[in-house]
């Protein structure tokens, strides 16, 4: 497949994924000066019936339009084009140069509490504009966010929403191929797209909404600060809720804004991108007890006191982060992180 030119424009240079339906090639833009690098997603149709091919091609000049909208953020790649070749599908974008979350992971480097703020302002502010174009991105991970080596910004990759078009057809396929009972119950779900770790319960079973991608970014923050895998914080037998707070070094206000985007229940979970940015823009007038975390803890958990290796004190630090209880407490009990600066302005008084 190297150096087949796709379309009279794109000369393949490597293979960069594959899957069940296709596979990513970087590949050369030769319509362009310096023929500049793109990527190009292939999609392979499980059928090539007409009128299968005709409900592909409906699909997938639906997705091209969105994308095309989307790539208009500054950190959501560029899309460049859309074609069909050999009844085969495929999209073009923007190749981003930069070094993915997961790969800076691998290297042992962690997220400091204003990195991690700093991370979240960059994805929250695509997260927003998706959301306001009604689209759930249901993919988000550190394999998904790449690090643009121009200006060491995160930009958001690989859209589930593609992924959601290959299942459609391949249920149009199930649904034309098998007979169906006339009063058999129509579904209203959608394809349980995601990666096992970052998924949100209400995602895995069919029903993504925005609170599933602030999921997905929540534990994908959580990872960066404590450099663990999701599986190895273990979670609450009674709430289902993670507990990952003894591993991170966090303050009192930053640590209540990550518990919320990663509750259980998604009821109790920010429902959008922009309350988050929010919240975090309020850290800032908060009280120092609430905003940074205090030395003998630091230097506790970081195994530098008293020959302590630090895990003998790392339940130590999720005893701190309890937040204090409000003179208020109807205020303190509401379940947005809004109430953080109600009850730092009631300690205040």
């Amino acid at each position: 497949m190297q150096g087949t030119l796709l379309n009279q424009r794109y000369r393949i240079i490597k293979i960069l994924g594959a899957g069940g339906f296709g596979q990513t090639y970087l590949a050369n833009d030769t319509q362009h000066p310096n023929s500049p690098p793109c990527v190009v997603k292939q999609f392979k149709p499980v059928s090539n019936d007409a009128k299968f091919l005709e409900v592909a091609r409906r699909l997938f000049n639906t997705e091209a339009k969105i994308l095309e909208k989307l790539g208009q953020h500054e950190l959501i790649p560029t899309f460049i084009d859309f074609f069909e070749e050999s009844e085969e599908f495929y999209l073009v974008q923007e190749f981003i140069d930069g070094t993915s979350l997961s790969d800076t992971l691998l290297d042992g480097l962690r997220f400091s509490e204003q990195e991690a703020i700093a991370f979240l302002k960059d994805v929250l502010s695509v997260l927003d504009f998706i959301h306001r174009n009604d689209v759930i991105h249901r993919d988000v991970k550190p394999e998904n966010l790449i690090k643009r080596h121009s200006d060491d910004r995160y930009v958001l990759i690989d859209f589930g929403a593609v992924k959601e078009r290959q299942f459609e057809l391949v249920e149009h396929t199930r649904m034309t191929n098998v007979a169906r009972s006339p009063d058999a119950p129509k579904s209203s779900l959608t394809v349980g797209i995601g990666t096992e770790g970052y998924t949100p319960h209400e995602q895995l079973n069919g029903r993504p909404r925005h609170s599933s991608d602030l999921y997905a970014l929540g534990i994908t923050t959580i990872q960066a600060l404590t450099g663990m895998q999701p599986y190895e914080w273990g979670d609450d037998a009674d709430t289902g809720e993670l507990q990952w707070q003894p591993h991170a070094l966090t303050s009192v206000g930053f640590t209540l804004i990550l518990e919320t985007m990663v509750r259980f229940n998604v009821k109790h979970r920010y429902t959008k991108a922009s309350d988050v940015l929010s919240d975090l823009q309020k850290l800032a007038t908060l009280p120092e007890e609430y905003t940074t975390i205090p030395e003998d803890d630091l230097n506790r958990l970081r195994g530098d006191s008293n020959g302590s290796n630090g895990r003998e004190t790392m339940g130590l630090l999720a005893h701190k982060i309890k937040p204090p209880a409000p003179k208020k407490r109807s205020r303190w009990h509401r379940l947005k992180p809004l109430a953080i600066i109600g009850a730092a302005t009631a300690v205040m008084r």
